[in-house]
C-alpha cells in the first residue's frame, strides 16, 4: 500500500502500525506526481492519502477511473470540519477516517482490502458516440474505430467531463505522469489526432473545443449544429475526393506521355 503525505511523523507512525503484522509493505510519496508514476507502473492494494496534503482530491480519483484501476480502495485521513466536501468524491468501495489515529487507519485498510472489487468494464455514450473501455473502442452510430491506449484514456478523460473544460496539465498528468512542460507538444498532437479520427465536428452530436490557455472540453451539439457539421464534413470529403480525381487524372496523363516516347 502507499501513502501520500507530506507529513514524516504520520508516516512513520502508520508504518510502525502496519509492520506489526508483517503482511503489507507500505511506501511513502510527498506529491501527487511522483505517486502517479507509482502506480502506473506497480501493483497496489491501497492507496492512503492524507487530505491536509492533497488539495485535489477528487484528480485522484479521476486518474483511478481513467487508469481503469477501480479495484484500488482510496482511504482519506486527517480529515476535518474544512475537508469535509472530498466524501462526496468518494464511492462506495473507498473510507475515510476522521484525524489520524494508527490503530483506526489500520483497522479501516484492512476492511477496504478485504473487500476490494474486482476490475470491471464501463462503457461511455454520449451524442452518437459509444466508448467502450474493454476493447479500447469507439463506436460511432455503426463504425468502429480503434484507438491506441493513450488515444483511448485521452478521449475517456474529455467524454466523462463533458460539458466541462479539462486543464491541459491535468492531462499532462493523468495521462502521460508528466509536468505540462514535458507533455505539451504530445498533448497537442494527440488532440489533432483524436479530433480527426472520431470526426469531433459536430456531426454525430459531439464536438471537441480548445479553450485558449486552459484546456480542452467535449460539448454535446443541437441538430442545426449537427447539419453544419456535416456540411463541413461533406465539404472535406469532396475536397479529398477531388484531390484524388486530379491525382489520378495526372497520374494516367504522366503514364501516356512514357508511353508515347
Amino acid at each position: 500500500m502507499v501513502v501520500l503525505t507530506t507529513n514524516a511523523a504520520m508516516y512513520n507512525a502508520l508504518k510502525r502500525r502496519f509492520e506489526v503484522d508483517g503482511m503489507h509493505e507500505m511506501s511513502w510519496y510527498r506529491d501527487r506526481l511522483s505517486l502517479i508514476r507509482k502506480l502506473m507502473h506497480s501493483q497496489v492494494d491501497l492507496l492512503i492519502i492524507d487530505v491536509s496534503a492533497c488539495e485535489d482530491v477528487d484528480v485522484l480519483m479521476h486518474w483511478r477511473d481513467l487508469h481503469r484501476l477501480n479495484h484500488l480502495p482510496i482511504l482519506l485521513v486527517n480529515l476535518t470540519a474544512e475537508s469535509g466536501h472530498w466524501l462526496s468524491a468518494l464511492s462506495s468501495k473507498d473510507d475515510v477516517a476522521w484525524g489520524m489515529v494508527p490503530q483506526e487507519v489500520y483497522m479501516r485498510a484492512h476492511r477496504l482490502v478485504d473487500h476490494a472489487p474486482t476490475r470491471d468494464l464501463q462503457q461511455l455514450a454520449i451524442g452518437g458516440y459509444t466508448l467502450d473501455r474493454g476493447s479500447q473502442q469507439v463506436r460511432i452510430d455503426m463504425d468502429t474505430i480503434k484507438l491506441t491506449e493513450r488515444e483511448f484514456k485521452l478521449a475517456w478523460m474529455l467524454f466523462s467531463h463533458a460539458g466541462l473544460t479539462v486543464k491541459r496539465d491535468t492531462l499532462a498528468e493523468m495521462i502521460w505522469g508528466k509536468e505540462l512542460a514535458l507533455a505539451a507538444h504530445s498533448l497537442g498532437q494527440y488532440i489533432c489526432q483524436l479530433k480527426h479520427k472520431l470526426h469531433l465536428v459536430g456531426t454525430h452530436g459531439v464536438v471537441l473545443r480548445s479553450v485558449y490557455g486552459v484546456g480542452y472540453r467535449i460539448e454535446p451539439v443541437s441538430n442545426v449544429e449537427m447539419r453544419k457539421g456535416r456540411a463541413r464534413g461533406d465539404r472535406h470529403r469532396d475536397r479529398e475526393i477531388a484531390e484524388e480525381v486530379r491525382n489520378a487524372t495526372a497520374s494516367v496523363a504522366e503514364k501516356k506521355c512514357r508511353a508515347s516516347k
